[in-house]
């Protein structure tokens, strides 16, 4: 086999490997970094959301919760005096199903709740979302993380940014939040609670393993755009 013959299958092989197969790899990250104005004056962000798209009709969402050092606060999510759930989302879908719904605390003393599906419910000042999970009540049951997963009943989501959608806030997904000194402990005072949402929402990155392949097929389809010049 000629050279050319070889750059040229190598080429093919490495870009069609970019080719979209139904859903792309890069997660839909996000910030719930505005807290409700009933809230004490806690310091943003508050928890990260994360989408994962296992593939065009399934999606894992994951709450984790953040820490803010300097302040010397911690934030967890839960059902507090705002009510029952602890987290919300607005899926972008007609129809779909929520399971394996999990949640723990890397704190101490915490005894994480029954997490259960809700329906829509109200976060508060950032409107209403279309899914929410409950929480077993009070301080004790709250999650430093807290997931979940979407199944597609209506139709496909070709990317993970897809999976959600703005609600007439303009929120992908809130949480009630507890806030706790550092490190977490259920003995330790509770400054209070409320809600938060996102506000700036991050693009998503591509994975360096596409990068990788993109950039190899590029040079493959270089050389041999060379060594045709040559001839």
């Amino acid at each position: 086999m000629s050279l050319n013959k070889l750059c040229v299958y190598m080429g093919i092989a490495l870009l069609s490997l970019m080719v979209p197969t139904g859903y792309a790899a890069a997660d839909f990250v996000f910030d719930l970094n505005t807290g409700s104005p009933q809230s004490p004056p806690f310091f943003p962000d508050f928890a990260k959301v994360d989408v994962h798209l296992q593939d065009s009709t399934n999606a894992t969402i994951t709450f984790t919760s953040l820490k803010n050092d300097l302040n010397n606060m911690t934030y967890l999510l839960g059902s507090g005096s705002q009510g029952p759930a602890a987290v919300a989302v607005n899926v972008n879908a007609k129809l779909w199903t929520v399971s394996s719904i999990t949640g723990s605390n890397s704190g101490l003393a915490f005894s994480p709740g029954q997490f259960t599906k809700g329906g829509s419910g109200t976060m508060g000042v950032f409107g209403t979302f279309n899914q929410t999970i409950n929480d077993q009540l009070g301080f004790i049951h709250a999650a430093t993380s807290l997931s979940f997963t979407l199944t597609n009943l209506s139709g496909t989501w070709t990317d993970a940014s897809n999976v959600l959608a703005q609600n007439e806030r303009g929120g992908f997904a809130a949480g009630q939040i507890f806030v706790s000194s550092i490190p977490a402990d259920y003995t330790s005072s509770l400054a209070g609670d409320g809600f938060a949402s996102n506000l700036r929402i991050n693009v998503p990155v591509p994975e360096p393993a596409t990068l990788l392949l993109f950039g190899s097929g590029l040079l493959v389809l270089a050389c041999l755009r060379r060594r045709f010049n040559k001839n």
